[in-house]
C-alpha cells in the first residue's frame, strides 16, 4: 500500500463508510450532492465485471447511488429514487489507461431530468444534457437510506461486490 492512497487488489478489498446523517441529500425535496474522488485503475479490461469506484448503496433495497466503470470501459453513474429501480447514467468517457484520473459527479434534483447528474473526469464535462447518455428519468429525490458508502465495492445484501483493482 502507499502512504497517500489507498490499493485495492479486485478481490475482497474496499472502504466501507458507517451510514451518517452527513451522508443525507434531500433537502426540500430535492436532492443535491457532490462526490470527488482521484482514481487509477490497474487494467483496461472490464468486460469480465463491472467494477465500483464509489458508491451508497446496496441492492437489498437500499440503492442510492453508485458510481461505477461498466463491462465496456465507461463510467456510469446509477441513481434511485425508491430503493430498487437503479436509473442509468452513462458518461462519454472510456477509462482506456492506468494513470490517475480525478471524477467529480453532482446531482442537483432541482435542474430538469437531464441536467440533474453532471459529471466531470479531469475537468471536462463527460455527463450532463447533450454530454453522454443522462437519464430523463432521473428523480429530484434520490432514495436515502442506510446504506453505508463503500469505495472500491458496492453492496449485494450487505457483502461487497464488483471489487476495483487500483
Amino acid at each position: 500500500t502507499s502512504k497517500v492512497a489507498m490499493n485495492f487488489d479486485g478481490s475482497a478489498d474496499y472502504v466501507k463508510i458507517p451510514d451518517h446523517s452527513d451522508f443525507n441529500h434531500v433537502a426540500g425535496g430535492v436532492s443535491k450532492f457532490t462526490v470527488s474522488f482521484w482514481f487509477k485503475s490497474d487494467t483496461t479490461d472490464f468486460s469480465s465485471e463491472a467494477k465500483a469506484l464509489f458508491s451508497k448503496y446496496d441492492v437489498n433495497g437500499k440503492r442510492e447511488w453508485n458510481i461505477r466503470i461498466h463491462t465496456d470501459g465507461r463510467i456510469i453513474v446509477y441513481v434511485s429514487d425508491d430503493g430498487d429501480n437503479a436509473i442509468n447514467n452513462t458518461t462519454n468517457y472510456t477509462v482506456s489507461d492506468t494513470n490517475w484520473h480525478h471524477f467529480i459527479m453532482r446531482y442537483d434534483g432541482s435542474q430538469s431530468a437531464t441536467s440533474r447528474c453532471l459529471a466531470h473526469v479531469d475537468g471536462s464535462i463527460v455527463l450532463n444534457s447533450g454530454t453522454g447518455t443522462p437519464s430523463s428519468s432521473n428523480p429530484a429525490a434520490l432514495n436515502e437510506d442506510d446504506a453505508p458508502v463503500t469505495i472500491g465495492a458496492w453492496l449485494n445484501s450487505g457483502s461487497s461486490a464488483s471489487e476495483f483493482d487500483g
